[in-house]
Order: structure tokens, then sequence, then C-alpha cells
């Protein structure tokens, strides 16, 4: 597996241990015939390294897993736990109960499980899954207690949005994730907003936009 960029040693060492840590309080809370696959095919990617690296508050940690196999054997697992209420929410239904004292939230996009979120709409390999984030300082991935990047190391120091314009899920999903990272005192140039607006125009909106 490729690493991309480098970051000073301490930095890098502090962030890995840190959510490698969080990871292994996750994984103490599965079942145990999940507990090895899981910590083998998962990895942390998103705004919690992001987070930490800069040491501000981590909302939530996002992990995603690897294989289908194992996406679906979570579910199956989680959607069993006694006492979930399924509500609707959209077009979505939604499962809301709690699991090992900590709240625990199903929906077609994520399972939640107190500060942990495993994404369940996007399995894969990291590169792949990575290169298609919205904003370049997301770009990085923990895995195996190594810390690898997707994107140059060096989106990751700043406090301003840069747009990942080439390869971007969702570009109507970009912009209406804007307010967010400026509540969390980011910034965004004219001129990612113009990148942003352009690559709108070029591919429109979806039926759910």
């Amino acid at each position: 597996r490729r690493r991309l960029g480098t970051m000073n040693k301490s930095d890098e060492m502090r962030v890995v241990e840190y959510l490698e840590n969080e990871k292994l309080k996750l994984i103490d809370l599965l079942p145990l015939h999940l507990q090895k696959q899981f910590k083998e095919e998962s990895y942390i990617a998103g705004g919690s390294i992001y987070s930490v690296y800069h040491n501000k508050p981590i909302n939530d940690i996002d992990i995603f897993v690897q294989s289908l196999g194992l996406k679906i054997a979570l579910e199956h697992y989680f959607k069993r736990v006694d006492g979930l209420v399924t509500l609707k929410r959209g077009k979505q239904k939604v499962k809301i109960g709690t699991y090992k004292g900590k709240k625990l939230v199903i929906t077609d996009n994520a399972i939640t499980l107190g500060e942990f979120q495993i994404i369940l709409r996007e399995v894969g390999q990291a590169e792949d899954i990575l290169s298609s984030f919205d904003f370049k300082h997301n770009m990085y991935y923990i895995k195996n207690h190594k810390f690898y990047s997707v994107a140059e190391i060096y989106y990751l120091s700043l406090d301003e949005l840069r747009f990942n314009d080439f390869r971007s899920r969702s570009v109507a999903g970009a912009l209406m994730r804007i307010p967010k990272f400026l509540e969390k005192g980011f910034t965004i140039s004219q001129e990612e907003m113009c990148k942003i607006l352009l690559r709108l125009n070029e591919i429109g909106f979806d039926d759910d936009e």
C-alpha cells in the first residue's frame, strides 16, 4: 500500500495512537465473532484525523470497512439488538436504541454507536473511497497503526477548504456541508467556491438533490 505523504513523526504517532486506541474501544463493544475481522478490515478516515491533528474536539469517529461481507454481518448483528424502535425519517427508516450503555442509531448510511460511526453507504479500499471525498483536508486514513494520505499532506495543516474537483462524489452535498465547516472555523476562498459551482453546472443535480 502506498504512503503518499509524510508529516512530523511525533504528530503522526500522536494522531495514530489516539485514534487506534479509540478504535480498540469500539472493537471491545463488538461481538467476539466479528472482532478480528473488524480489526483487520476497517480503517479510520474523515474529520476525526483533522481534529486530533489540530487538537480540536472530536464530534464523531468515522470508521469504514473494506468488504461487503463485513458490512452485512455488522448490519445483521446490530439490527437484531433488543429494544430497537423504528422511526421514519423522510424516505429512510431509522432504528434507534441502546447497546452496552451507548446510544445506537442505524440508518442506510451508518451504524452510529456513541461517538463511533461505522459507515455503510461506502464500502471498499481506502484509496478508492477517499479519492471521492469532497474536501482535501479529509483525505487521510489510519489502518493497522499506520497513517496514509490520498491527498498531499499539506492540506491537513490548512484551515481553508480545498475542493476535490477531480472526483468529488456529490457536488451539491459539498455545497450543503460548507456552513458546517464554517462553523468549525474553516474559511473558503472565492476561487474554491467557483470550482464547486462550475462543477455543479457541469454535472447538475441528481433526483434526490
